[in-house]
């Protein structure tokens, strides 16, 4: 089993694979190539044995050397099937596997929405590309979400070859221990936590803007922000922040190395995205009890279901009388909806449960019976 994806930043994708590899990694022999030269996650990838090779293409200015290098790396594992990631990956990845083995290419699309205010232009172009190929390169498509499916099908994907496999969570583990002093919170204080990338598909701006309300209403509630550029060297947050008048309620985390340490700590966790797949952040939220209030992108209300909030795209108002609604809880209730939230992603978003459902595809497209 090869893969081929953009980068090994620790993104969705990114960590999605890395799961996913290290769930079935008793049952498949995996290698993973990086198109591009960003590659952080490359050492846990190698500590579960995964060898990981590296073409180094420029994205501005491809080099027609590295390319037939990732065609000659893609001949040279001999993989089974060739499993791609992000629009990139399933296009280089895809002609390459094409042009130099046997192999079966399966897609994988994490996107429901491509606004052209919010996506680079060539991330369009590669995607309604793609499209064309659909049915000529990849024999499966795996879409991560039902919108996602949708979306992709108005861009001219082959929807008799996609299906939708929903990102899967490992359970929380005992041995992160509930620290409010690592990150400065006190006791008594409710703690909303964010992860994700600045971009403007998160929507950052509106989340400041309901939590100047949410700030008066709840004047112990505290923001914990984090992720990349999620810090005091990011102008525009910190003018944004600082503007809103809740320098008092808000701090910036930047990228942390292990993330289980705010879930633990977090009372309420938000994804108020424009646009998603279906979020890792919110599973894994989920997986250690944490009540969730999320907008309607992508599957993020499928995953949520009962246990949380759902609330619209782009409202600052509606955003913040759902965190509101949860900080005024009495902790109890809130414990009761967090326990409620672990067990929906342990019955119906477990890593297992995905990570079956691919071997099983794997397996039907390289014709490998059971």
């Amino acid at each position: 089993m090869t893969h081929v994806i953009t980068d090994i930043n620790p993104g969705g994708a990114e960590l999605a694979l890395l799961r996913l590899v290290e769930a079935t990694s008793e049952v498949c022999e995996h290698s993973v190539i990086v198109i591009s030269s960003w590659d952080p996650l490359r050492e846990q990838f190698e500590r579960l044995g995964v060898p990981v090779f590296v073409i180094g293409l420029a994205r501005r200015t491809p080099s027609p050397l590295r390319i037939i290098r990732l065609m000659s790396s893609v001949r040279r594992l001999e993989p089974q099937v060739v499993q791609t990631w992000m629009p990139a990956g399933d296009l280089l990845g895809g002609v390459a596997a094409r042009l130099t083995t046997r192999a079966p290419v399966v897609w994988n699309l994490r996107n429901s929405e491509l606004d052209p205010e919010r996506s680079h232009r060539m991330t369009r172009l590669v995607t309604r590309l793609n499209g064309r190929l659909s049915r000529v390169i990849p024999t499966r498509i795996i879409a991560v979400a039902e919108k996602a499916a949708r979306v992709h099908a108005d861009l001219g994907y082959d929807p008799r070859r996609t299906v939708v496999i929903h990102n899967g969570f490992a359970p929380a583990g005992t041995e992160t221990v509930a620290d409010r002093d690592l990150f400065g919170f006190a006791e008594g204080e409710a703690v909303v936590s964010r992860l994700g990338r600045y971009h403007p598909d998160k929507d950052h701006a509106s989340l400041i803007t309901a939590w100047r309300t949410v700030a008066v209403q709840c004047p112990n509630a505290r923001l914990a922000l984090a992720g990349q550029d999620m810090d005091e060297a990011n102008v525009d947050l910190c003018q944004r922040i600082r503007a809103a008048g809740v320098e008092g309620s808000v701090t910036l985390l930047g990228r942390l190395s292990n993330p289980a340490s705010l879930y633990a700590i977090s009372d309420i966790t938000v994804s108020n995205s424009l646009a998603e797949g279906l979020p890792n952040v919110v599973g894994e939220a989920m997986a250690h009890g944490v009540p969730a209030v999320v907008t309607a992108a992508g599957d993020s209300a499928i995953l949520v279901g009962d246990t949380g909030r759902v609330v619209p795209c782009g409202d600052p108002d509606t955003l913040a009388e759902a965190v509101i609604d949860l900080a005024r809880m009495a902790p109890h209730e809130r414990r009761a909806l967090g326990d409620a939230a672990r067990r929906r992603i342990e019955d119906e978003f477990s890593l297992e449960t995905m990570a079956s459902r691919y071997v099983v595809l794997w397996r039907e497209v390289a014709g490998v019976r059971n």
